[in-house]
């Protein structure tokens, strides 16, 4: 079993994708020079009799990865990582909101809700709902 601290590998993770997303600084998605990103989620199954700790059913267990991806080289710039029953909403509440930047979302995100969640003191951000 691995002994060492897991914030070695977050503060591995975090400093190479800092150093991804300034090689990608310059590039434009969809000639938008702003910063453009997808949120989306994915839910990993995971075996009940192994992870008691993450149940989700009474026979099933699992966990949500959510993502918010810079669209300029495809980079992660936030994951959260969750019971397998939190729905991208939620996530809303902890994500770091840029001003000038565009954020992507599915449907099953965008509802009534999303605004008054998105819409904090200060700069504001445009939200587009993905197709």
């Amino acid at each position: 079993m691995n002994a060492r601290d897991w914030r070695i590998y977050q503060a591995l993770a975090l400093r190479l994708i800092s150093r991804a997303r300034a090689l990608y600084a310059d590039e434009s998605v969809l000639g938008i020079d702003a910063t453009v990103y997808a949120l989306d989620s994915t839910t990993v199954e995971l075996c009940l009799s192994l992870f008691d700790w993450a149940p989700v059913h009474a026979t099933r267990a699992a966990i949500k990865l959510h993502t918010l991806l810079d669209l300029r080289g495809a980079i992660p710039a936030f994951l959260y990582i969750s019971d397998g029953m939190l729905n991208d909403l939620y996530v809303l509440d902890f994500l770091p909101i840029e001003s000038g930047s565009f954020y992507v979302m599915d449907r099953a995100t965008w509802t009534l809700g999303v605004c008054s969640r998105c819409i904090r003191p200060g700069p504001s951000s445009l939200l587009v709902p993905g197709l």
